[in-house]
């Protein structure tokens, strides 16, 4: 019992922020029925197409000769054509992550007597639920990485506050729920937090969840992979970036097995490509990109269009930051915020 209630105290704050995100929601922001739209579907399908369509194994079967196995897949506006069948254009991460909740929804759903789509009512709020679970565990982690850069309580619970709701999570958790957003802002949260736990433990099993969370982290998106490029600057110091380098090299049979641990949950995504298609790698963002030779800086911070300082405002308090690493000399944090 006395763990229970310690369990309990240790999070209390974060229940409390996400109990007070949820009251704003329900009574000024609107509570919407509707989470799963426009992205959110294809990386919601994989969930309704394995277990309830049965329509995802389509490699032997040509779309033009079966076109009612694919009549379903056709009216959602996520697949891509492939050689002569259908591919979701996104990945599966976000998926395993809303796969719990889905579960739950099914044996729910089963036992009411009703017919499943995967998108009905209940789905939708479960997808909803998944998204406030997720922000609830990224809030937790985002105070175990503070702790570990000594931060003080009001400081911590100050930036809970101003993640939950002065930015665009408010969003993240009811409109567009089932978008990969909150996915992944909790799977590269808990990423930097074991990283930089490692880092400071050397505990062969936070290496291990790190390799997981970043396979996890291209999984939801692939984009998203660029966190690996700031492992270097949560050493700390050049010399312990070294030091970490040196010990990785030494115990070269640790490494190696953490890289299979990546390989094999990003062959998850391989084995659904092969069941879908036949082939077990795609590129199903062959048709956008990014051109590095035409920057766009000023419409990234300051566009209408998502710019991050106009629909995010409060994130200019962290220039702050930039200058008092500059006043004091502290170089490496500096690039590292950089």
């Amino acid at each position: 019992m006395n763990r229970f209630f310690y369990f309990i105290k240790s999070i209390f704050n974060e229940l409390l922020i996400i109990f007070l995100l949820i009251f704003i929601i329900h009574n000024f922001i609107g509570k919407v029925d509707k989470t799963l739209n426009s992205d959110g579907v294809g990386y919601y399908d994989y969930l309704p197409s394995i277990f309830i369509h049965h329509d995802l194994v389509r490699y032997q079967t040509n779309q033009h000769l079966s076109p009612e196995k694919f009549k379903r897949i056709n009216s959602l506006g996520v697949y891509l054509d492939y050689k002569d069948s259908k591919v979701n254009r996104y990945l599966c991460g976000t998926a395993l992550l809303e796969s719990p909740f889905f579960f739950y929804t099914c044996l729910k759903v089963e036992r009411s007597g009703e017919l499943s789509d995967g998108y009905q009512t209940p789905f939708q709020q479960s997808i909803y639920f998944a998204a406030l679970f997720y922000l609830f565990l990224t809030i937790i982690f985002l105070k175990k990485i503070l702790q570990l850069y000594n931060c003080n309580y009001y400081t911590i619970v100050t930036m809970q506050l101003l993640l939950v709701l002065g930015t665009s999570v408010t969003d993240y958790v009811n409109f567009d729920a089932g978008f990969s957003h909150i996915y992944s802002l909790f799977s590269i949260t808990a990423f930097i937090f074991f990283v930089k736990n490692y880092l400071e433990k050397r505990k062969y099993s936070d290496f291990l969840i790190s390799c997981i969370l970043l396979a996890l982290i291209v999984l939801i998106r692939p984009v998203n992979g660029i966190v690996i490029f700031f492992i270097p600057f949560l050493a700390g110091s050049f010399r312990k970036l070294w030091e970490e380098i040196v010990f990785l090299v030494k115990n070269f049979g640790k490494t190696v097995s953490g890289i299979f641990i990546f390989a094999g949950v990003i062959s998850i995504q391989c084995f659904l490509w092969y069941l879908q298609t036949g082939s077990i790698f795609i590129n199903t963002y062959d048709d956008v990109g990014f051109n590095f030779l035409k920057p766009e800086w000023f419409n990234v911070l300051f566009s209408y269009r998502k710019g991050l300082f106009v629909y995010t405002p409060v994130l200019i308090l962290a220039i702050t930051a930039l200058i008092w690493f500059a006043m004091k000399k502290r170089y490496f944090e500096l690039v590292s915020w950089l």
